[in-house]
């Protein structure tokens, strides 16, 4: 494999890990300011560091002892895939939503792109549907 797939699926890891450990002022090294992310959350793209910075900050908020543990990590030219569980606590409130302490469990396969060592974008894909159950959006 090559030395750049590796470092792009070492840079994620260590993305992965300042959220798990809350440490979201470490992505800037990792993310271009020129970054979009896609999410299935949002009409509107994800914009640049601070951006998701943002977006991950607001389940940390809703979610204080939420994580997402990789699974599987895949690797090919300038991208990487993942596949890992998203869990935590539905405790406050989180995209307008009220909480109702459920316990949250739904899987994810997100791919990012990289340039020059940096995530340039990103595509999330969830369990959206499973999602909205557990927090009470929709009828489990």
């Amino acid at each position: 494999m090559s030395e750049t797939i590796e470092r792009n699926k070492e840079i994620l890891g260590k993305v992965l890990t300042a959220f798990n450990e809350r440490r979201l002022e470490e992505l800037d090294a990792y993310i271009c300011p020129a970054f979009v992310g896609h999410n299935p959350l949002s009409p509107e793209p994800i914009p640049g560091p601070e951006g998701l910075k943002g977006f991950f900050g607001a389940f940390i908020a809703g979610m204080p002892d939420c994580r997402h543990p990789v699974w599987k990590m895949i690797a090919e030219g300038e991208y990487v895939a993942i596949h890992m569980p998203f869990e935590g606590t539905f405790e406050n409130e989180l995209l307008g939503i009220p909480p109702n302490g459920n316990k949250v469990n739904v899987m994810m396969s997100n791919i990012w792109r990289f340039e020059d060592g940096k995530i340039v974008e990103l595509w999330l894909n969830m369990d959206t549907l499973g999602l909205m159950k557990q927090v009470g959006v929709v009828p489990a």
